[in-house]
């Protein structure tokens, strides 16, 4: 069967997809809002936010420094999402120490994340 080649144009909130700069190496992002050409993201490792241009994957820069490009929006198999979908959501909500601590289920999910989105990058 055919892989479905998605594009940066198919990402809706919600959605996980990795970019990547020079001083970055991977930048784990979730789709926050996407509208009038722009999507606006949050590095679920970082909390850097990001807006991103649909039609090119770059980040959109007001101050002309280094940028970042969406370099994958494949779809993480659902255990891998749920389970970074979880951790983003405990952490975003408390400002506990111990809600920093990773699971057994998300450790697993980062370290499959750095493979995957490299084996299906953007053509």
């Amino acid at each position: 069967m055919a892989r479905l080649e998605r594009k940066v144009a198919d990402l809706k909130v919600g959605d996980l997809f990795h970019a990547t700069s020079r001083g970055i190496e991977s930048i784990l992002c979730l789709a926050l809002t996407v509208g009038d050409g722009i999507i606006e993201a949050r590095d679920i490792c970082r909390w850097y936010e990001y807006k991103f241009d649909v039609a090119t994957g770059l980040e959109i820069t007001g101050n002309g420094g280094e940028s970042c490009f969406i370099d994958s929006v494949a779809l993480l198999p659902d255990i891998h999402r749920m389970a970074l979908e979880g951790m983003h959501e405990r952490t975003r909500r408390t400002e506990s120490l111990d809600a920093f601590r990773l699971t057994h289920s998300e450790i697993q999910a980062l370290l499959f994340v750095g493979s995957y989105y490299a084996e299906n990058k953007l053509a």
